[in-house]
């Protein structure tokens, strides 16, 4: 075969491998245990192609011994969905709870969140791992009594992160809860911090919520305080500029952002309005804080929703998109491809809409366990639709397999939810069957003597005698 056919040849492969890529959709699972904790499930998309995941999760179920024992769940995806890393991180016997993550300058992860270890009752804590999951380092920032963290965003312009949340201070001169906001750098060094120490028509404010950097200069931050929402401005150096009601009549903030084309800032929340009537209202407020548009849940063509959405996100059009089921609103707010409201089958909190229009979600399910709460991951194309997970019918609980990580060096962890044994066959690319066994809950294949190269699980339902086939890819 001639040169140049060659190139061509392998150049058009190369571009099925790209295009098969890109539209890879999948829907994954994890098992923990009461993940109901605030704030739920956040996943941001990584400068690789893939996805983390970050939550709180009860490690008291995974170890016995352990007594109110909460962890930081870490899950590392590929752009497929594939498993590359899941990990806990916390003190023993600790509460230590995630907020979120952000990816610095160079590729490493900050996550975000509070712990019980420390000297106050409470710290904000913020661990840098590698891309690898190795820790770089953990820091814990203690307060005068109690520190708890909400949020965790990257900061405009410059290197590092914001975090915010409260301060509680017993001082009979400070009010109980404080709001607070403070700035490190990628190596953990604190910048600046401050106590923004906020009133409005008598009312002490309680803690900052959310942060939002419309432009270089200046924060926006979301603050809760005695059933009102606020609007607080500072600029770079947490000097108060601007300190707005948003409402104030028995309010529950959801959800906020900055729309990309950095003009509008919309939120979501619980509001009861002058007839006593509480609905889910989606606002949008100018840079300023100023009222533009309300679009509220209760009324036609949204009353027929099962019910109130949790969250919204910007999609890259300039519009919206709300979940509890996943809609799309277009930057007037109108109603877009209302399919996406039919998507049942985890409840998403954050959610994310990439370049080619792609929509990676992530929230809680219930598909593995009726009694707790797993952590759902999904992605699916602009059309709404996803690859399902597992073993058997995607609708019934048993259909549980997570294979990982993939690529593997000297581990391969298969876990399952199926009540019945399942075969598993290991095979090379000539086909001949280099590892079997049978297993019911979970396995680990020991790969360190196994060449490097791409070899094939054939995974087989003893009962029902489905097969499920996977390739794995072994590296060194």
């Amino acid at each position: 075969m001639k040169m140049k056919q060659r190139i061509l040849i392998l150049f058009i492969l190369l571009q099925f491998v790209i295009g098969v890529k890109a539209q890879c959709t999948f829907e994954q699972c994890y098992k923990y245990y009461d993940v109901n904790y605030y704030p739920y499930p956040r996943t941001i998309v990584t400068s690789d192609g893939g996805f983390l995941t970050t939550m709180t999760c009860d490690y008291d179920s995974l170890n016995p011994a352990s007594q109110d024992d909460l962890d930081m769940a870490i899950v590392k995806n590929d752009s497929c969905g594939n498993t590359l890393r899941r990990m806990h991180y916390g003190f023993p016997n600790a509460a230590d709870e995630a907020s979120g993550a952000i990816e610095t300058s160079t590729g490493e992860y900050l996550i975000a969140g509070t712990t019980e270890g420390g000297q106050s009752i409470g710290n904000i804590r913020v661990v840098k791992f590698s891309p690898k999951g190795t820790k770089i380092w953990d820091s814990i920032y203690t307060g005068q009594s109690e520190s708890i963290c909400f949020d965790i965003i990257k900061r405009n312009g410059r290197k590092g992160a914001l975090l915010c949340g409260y301060m509680t201070s017993y001082l009979p001169s400070d009010s109980l809860y404080t709001p607070y906001i403070m700035e490190i750098d990628e190596d953990g060094n604190l910048i600046r911090s401050k106590r923004i120490k906020t009133h409005y028509a008598g009312k002490s404010l309680n803690y900052f919520i959310k942060i939002l950097q419309p432009n270089d200069s200046t924060y926006d931050i979301f603050e809760i305080g005695q059933d009102t929402i606020y609007l607080i401005q500072t600029d770079t150096s947490f000097n108060l500029r601007i300190n707005k009601p948003i409402l104030y009549t028995s309010t529950r903030y959801l959800s906020s952002f900055v729309t990309n084309d950095k003009k509008n800032i919309a939120f979501l929340a619980h509001f009861t309005d002058s007839n006593y009537i509480t609905s889910t209202n989606l606002f949008i407020l100018d840079i300023n804080g100023n009222f533009k548009k309300r679009l509220n849940f209760s009324k036609p063509p949204f009353d027929t929703l099962p019910g109130p959405p949790d969250f919204i996100s910007p999609s890259i059009d300039n519009g919206y998109l709300v979940g509890l089921y996943l809609m799309l609103l277009d930057s007037n707010l109108n109603l877009l491809k209302p399919k996406y409201k039919e998507i049942y089958r985890g409840r998403i909190y954050s959610s994310t809409q990439l370049k080619d229009g792609s929509i990676i979600t992530s929230g809680i399910s219930y598909l593995l366990n009726t009694t707790f709460e797993s952590l759902y991951i999904n992605k699916m194309n602009s059309d709404g639709n996803f690859s399902y997970f597992g073993i058997g019918d995607a609708k019934s609980e048993n259909n549980y397999l997570n294979i990982y990580p993939n690529p593997v060096i000297d581990e391969l962890k298969i876990e399952t939810n199926s009540f019945h044994p399942l075969q598993i066959e290991m095979m090379n690319c000539t086909g001949q069957i280099i590892y079997a066994t049978t297993f019911t809950n979970s396995t680990t294949i020991n790969t360190q003597t196994f060449a490097e190269g791409i070899y094939f699980l054939r995974i087989t339902d003893t009962n029902s005698g489905k097969i499920n086939t996977q390739k794995v890819a072994v590296v060194r």
